[in-house]
């Protein structure tokens, strides 16, 4: 992922999270929802592209803080 990647999904247009959400997004994965993503992921590629949504989502911002996370390590 790039650094325009990254600006891109960040000045996209998105909603107002919660308290709540953004602390179960900083909250480590366990094993089984770390597998339980690998799955989805792969599930994702077979989906057709033209409904995804564009600019920041609640599941793009939650990939980016764990990718800031883990590159925190």
């Amino acid at each position: 992922m790039s650094p325009d990647d990254i600006n891109a999904l960040i000045h996209g247009d998105a909603k107002l999270l919660t308290d709540a959400e953004l602390a179960e997004m900083a909250k480590p994965q366990s094993d089984d929802e770390r597998e339980e993503g690998e799955e989805d992921t792969r599930d994702e590629g077979k989906e057709d592209t033209r409904d995804e949504e564009e600019g920041l989502t609640l599941g793009r911002l939650a990939t980016m803080v764990r990718m800031t996370l883990n590159l925190s390590e």
